[in-house]
């Protein structure tokens, strides 16, 4: 509706300056260029909200992600026999042959998560410019620390017999991901806010 009241006023300008009322052409076009505005400002707040929800999950998910390449860094380092384990020597060494196949379930993770990522810039290219840009670099570091080929090398050296090569690609891994987290949290924060602000400003 508002969107035809503008086209409204610009079709009055434009018969207005047929006619040579240079004043009632010029109201006319001041109205539908405030109307245009006003379209324009909620057509960005819509879609800023729909990127809140969006960046929330992408957050989630990162953080997620983090956390559960950190339990496989884990897993690697815990030596079979350790005398402090909590688990049987059954149940530990059924955890450390899961261990591919959680690394692959970790590299879906990983992969799910980034083709989000892309979605998002592509959305976010036109009305949240500053959104798409790092996110944008968030996914070209994680290329370039290129986490989803020592994650898949862990797997191999581990599936080989080498759980110190594994031990080592999957700490470049690590940091990649972390570093992954971390530009998304920062892209999340142009649409969010920066959460400790604003956890601050309420308390």
């Amino acid at each position: 509706q508002q969107l035809e009241q503008t086209r409204e006023q610009v079709r009055r300008a434009a018969e207005a300056l047929e006619q040579e009322q240079v004043t009632q052409a010029a109201a006319s076009g001041t109205r539908a260029e405030r109307e245009f505005d006003e379209l324009r400002n909620e057509f960005r707040r819509r879609s800023s909200g729909r990127f809140n929800d969006q960046m929330r999950d992408l957050r989630d998910a990162a953080r997620d992600l983090e956390r559960r390449e950190q339990e496989l860094g884990q897993k690697l380092t815990t030596p079979a026999n350790s005398e402090n384990r909590r688990k049987s020597l059954s149940e530990e060494g059924s955890s450390r042959e899961d261990l591919p196949r959680d690394i692959a379930e970790q590299r879906q993770r990983l992969k799910t998560l980034t083709d989000q990522m892309r979605e998002t810039i592509q959305e976010a290219e036109e009305t949240e410019p500053l959104l798409s840009e790092r996110l944008y670099e968030a996914a070209r570091n994680l290329q370039d620390q290129n986490v989803d080929r020592a994650l898949e090398a862990a797997g191999r050296s581990l599936r080989q017999g080498l759980p110190d090569d594994a031990q080592q690609l999957e700490r470049a891994a690590s940091r990649g991901i972390e570093k992954l987290r971390e530009g998304v949290e920062r892209a999340a924060e142009s649409v969010l806010g920066d959460e400790d602000a604003a956890l601050r400003r309420a308390r």
